[in-house]
């Protein structure tokens, strides 16, 4: 690697630190704002009791709901899941002399915004990142506040052997499973999301950005959802490369799980068992 590839990770690893302090000098200014503004629980609590409402039944009735929606998400999860797709998925070329596959291992990997490095659960030799994310709102989401979505990047690295236009193909395998649960009410603020996506993008000299897939989109006010991902995304991008030069290729997952209130709860799962996780097990360059 040469000494500008070096300089680029340290400089993002500087980054993603100031970025993890500004969120949380966020988060906590948007509390503080809500208090301020009577946007709290005990706020809208005292309201509604002067309007002769039974709060305390509403609380009982909010901890008997939550308790029946942890076993039916619990049951979510649980679920048997079918096997993989039969089948073994060929990478490979015949020999060509204008083609040049990067594999693991990874050369490094780091957690941003939402997610630290040890959230991200690494395995560099096998170029995979290891996520599990569970989210159980609390109280009736009245204070309820969105954080960043968390990156997990892997980074690989490819040295061109002569300058010339290329063809860029990033392979990432996914395979794991997700369930969401929500069920609203009129004193609540109830919802759980779930969005994962992955994108890719490269670094000689500058920047040159790929494109990204949609991996989960879900968003539930009033029910519940479970799936199993078991997918190969491959994300295609042409760029310019000079000879010698490093080429560092940045794979990166993002990740976005809430739930608001008692009444919602999600869960993802990239991480449990040897069949879930997320890989990136071939970048794949062509001149053309």
């Amino acid at each position: 690697m040469d000494r500008s590839a070096e300089k680029l990770l340290k400089d993002i690893r500087k980054y993603a630190k100031a970025e993890a302090a500004y969120e949380r000098s966020r988060l906590r200014l948007v509390e503080k704002e809500a208090r301020s503004l009577g946007q709290t629980e005990a706020s809208v609590q005292k309201e509604l009791k002067a309007f002769g409402v039974d709060v305390k039944s509403l609380l009982k009735e909010t901890a008997v709901e939550e308790r029946e929606l942890q076993k039916v998400h619990k049951r979510l999860m649980a679920l048997v899941l079918p096997p993989l797709f039969p089948g073994d998925l060929v990478l490979e070329l015949p020999r060509d002399p204008n083609v040049f596959d990067v594999k693991p291992p990874a050369i490094d990997g780091f957690g941003r915004r939402g997610f630290s490095d040890a959230d991200c659960g690494f395995n560099l030799p096998l170029g995979e990142t290891n996520l599990f994310v569970s989210r159980k709102g609390s109280g009736w989401g009245i204070q309820a506040t969105a954080g960043q979505p968390g990156v997990s990047t892997l980074v690989f690295q490819f040295t061109p052997p002569r300058a010339g236009n290329v063809l860029v193909d990033v392979f990432v395998d996914l395979k794991g499973q997700f369930s969401l649960s929500a069920h609203d009410h009129w004193y609540t603020s109830t919802r759980a999301d779930i969005d994962l996506k992955v994108s890719s993008r490269l670094f000689q000299h500058y920047w040159e950005f790929g494109p990204s897939s949609v991996i989960i989109n879900e968003h539930r006010t009033d029910s519940s959802n479970a799936a199993r991902i078991d997918r190969m995304e491959r994300l295609s991008y042409s760029s310019s490369f000079s000879a010698n030069d490093t080429v560092l290729f940045f794979v990166e997952v993002e990740l976005n799980v809430n739930a608001h209130s008692s009444h919602a709860r999600a869960d993802v799962d990239f991480k449990t068992g040897a069949e879930r996780r997320i890989k990136v097990p071939l970048i794949r360059v062509r001149y053309f």
